[in-house]
């Protein structure tokens, strides 16, 4: 599926799983392709996404014109914080209008920028002496009895009543 546009890295990705796999899989892959193309292909999704970002248009605050003056936007962000976003870029047509939401897509995917990270080479740390644990080691306890939990006191008592 992730292939179906044409982009770069999942259409290697798609051919590398399909030379891994024996006829009968092949077979069975095209089989159960055609519900999941039916159901979540382009032709089948592309309308679903257009219809929920026009809906979810008509419900955004504002002007109609564009216009968005002083208006901010909040947003949830890590950890409970809000961050806040400028209604200009908020409302920018290619987050709303669907071919315009696509084409985004498409621009950030179909070559995806792929950075490298050089980490160098590989250091030997030597162990902290006092990070130790302040408790001392003891030997398990492997047939201990499973604690007793408040969930299951209601339960041992209702055994206990029809002894």
């Amino acid at each position: 599926m992730a292939a179906e546009r044409g982009y770069e890295g999942f259409l290697e990705l798609r051919e590398r799983y399909w030379a891994a796999l024996d006829e009968a899989q092949r077979e069975r892959a095209i089989s159960l392709g055609q519900d999941i193309y039916a159901r979540y292909g382009d032709e089948a999704a592309l309308p679903r996404i257009a219809n929920e970002i026009r809906k979810e248009r008509k419900a955004v605050t504002g002007s109609r014109t564009g216009f968005a003056g002083n208006l901010k936007i909040y947003v949830p962000g890590p950890a409970g914080s809000m961050e806040e976003i400028d209604a200009t870029k908020f409302y920018d047509d290619r987050y709303w209008d669907p071919k315009q939401y696509q084409a985004w897509h498409d621009a950030i995917w179909m070559k995806p920028r792929v950075a490298r990270v050089d980490i160098g080479g590989v250091e030997q740390v030597p162990a902290a002496p006092d990070k130790h644990s302040r408790i001392p080691q003891v030997a398990p306890q492997v047939d201990a009895p499973e604690p007793v939990t408040e969930d299951a006191m209601p339960k041992l008592n209702e055994g206990a009543g029809k002894r």
